[in-house]
């Protein structure tokens, strides 16, 4: 047997000793890609553990949590899984997942780490974060708008822009484009899905929010605009989009649509922050967690993994080919120029800048959104005004 033939059969003897760690992510395309780079890196730089990535999300790269919790009740879940940051309460109430060892220094923002905890415990690393944010075309906004940025953050200043575009013509915002965060809308207006646990959606903020919501809905239809009278219109989905082109100026959306927008080199695009009632910037962030499931054969590799995941380095070239912001409190001067998002650094500043708002910490949050979807939908189709819609999500609560 030759030397080379010798050699591989070394590694492939090696490879087969090593502990195999099962790891279910959610993602798809580009984001899968670039994670499975992560777990190469991870497999060549040790010889203890075998990191093997499996598909495991839907057409939206969500998990398939009937799948997931499927596999867990019969006794073979993975040894680690991708989740949303939402998701992780009520999982980790109901005893799926387990603690994952925190992580050593201060490595993340405080409220992306708080994103991985369930009642001070951490139950998810959050490898890769999100900021769901305006995005502006400036060529969209009224004449002289551009001059003076930075946009407007108290909600009736916002609310009269919106006017002005309306007035030229176009757009201004829709909520349903492209309607991926139907629970946001509260937020703008100092409201909140729950107060002390209990589940108030007819909270008085939350229903002046949607009625300012059914009144975009009928200003936008005032201006011949049936696009969007689905509750959900992907960025992309119509030719030429609307927002790239100019007809509506703004969209409330999360870190997909960067990877769009990074497509046409023309065009003149900021992220701003989300306006509110007492004039302070706010964002909404989420996260993607790495968690391990109760049940787990190889605790062990998983939480190896997580350990080699969360180092700054990885996180950041994660980060940078997903196309995302980084959860981490120091962005290194690497990861801004080497980012593919021409505006990252203006990203950071929304993020130091801004209130930081995140979905409902609370057991029973997942059921809650479903019926929030779809009173969003009753409301913008016009099939029932704000108080009745949300008058029904507490009855149901």
């Amino acid at each position: 047997m030759g030397l080379a033939a010798i050699q591989a059969r070394t590694g492939e003897e090696k490879k087969m000793a090593r502990s195999v760690v099962r790891y279910w992510e959610k993602w798809g395309g580009q984001e899968e890609r670039a994670m499975r780079e992560i777990v190469s890196a991870f497999n060549e730089s040790q010889d203890r553990f075998l990191v093997e990535m499996e598909p495991a999300g839907d057409w939206s790269s969500s998990p398939d949590l009937p799948r997931f919790l499927a596999a867990q009740s019969s006794g073979n879940p993975p040894d680690l899984i991708g989740l949303e940051d939402h998701q992780i309460v009520d999982l980790a109430r109901e005893g799926v997942l387990v603690p994952v060892h925190p992580f050593s220094g201060d490595r993340f923002l405080p409220a992306f780490e708080r994103l991985g905890m369930v009642g001070g415990t951490l139950y998810g690393l959050p490898v890769s974060a999100n900021v769901v944010t305006l995005y502006v075309n400036l060529k969209a906004l009224p004449t002289g708008a551009r001059a003076r940025l930075p946009f407007p953050t108290g909600i009736d200043a916002f609310d009269e822009l919106l006017r002005r575009i309306e007035a030229e013509g176009r757009i201004g915002m829709v909520p349903s484009y492209p309607g991926w965060w139907p629970q946001i809308w509260p937020y703008l207006f100092g409201g909140a899905w729950f107060r002390d646990g209990v589940f108030e959606p007819e909270a008085p903020a939350n229903l002046r929010a949607y009625r300012w919501v059914a009144e975009l809905a009928v200003r936008s239809r005032s201006l011949g605009e049936e696009r969007f009278s689905a509750p959900v219109n992907p960025i992309g989905r119509l030719n030429p989009d609307p927002f790239i082109s100019g007809q509506v100026a703004m969209v409330v959306e999360g870190d997909w649509v960067v990877r769009r927008l990074v497509q046409y080199p023309d065009l003149e695009w900021v992220p701003a922050p989300l306006p509110s009632v007492d004039g302070r910037p706010q964002a909404l962030i989420v996260a993607d967690v790495l968690c391990i499931p109760r049940g787990a054969r190889n605790r062990e590799g998983a939480q190896a993994y997580i350990d080699f995941a969360s180092r700054a380095a990885n996180i950041e070239a994660l980060a940078i080919a997903q196309n995302k912001i980084s959860p981490l409190r120091v962005w290194s001067q690497h990861f801004i120029g080497h980012h593919p998002n021409p505006q990252i650094v203006k990203f950071r500043d929304i993020l130091m800048a801004c209130d930081l708002v995140s979905n409902p910490r609370v057991p029973g949050w997942l059921g809650c959104l479903e019926r929030v979807k779809s009173a969003f939908q009753e409301i913008w189709s016009g099939k029932k005004p704000p108080q009745e819609a949300l008058a029904l999500l507490s009855a149901t609560g």
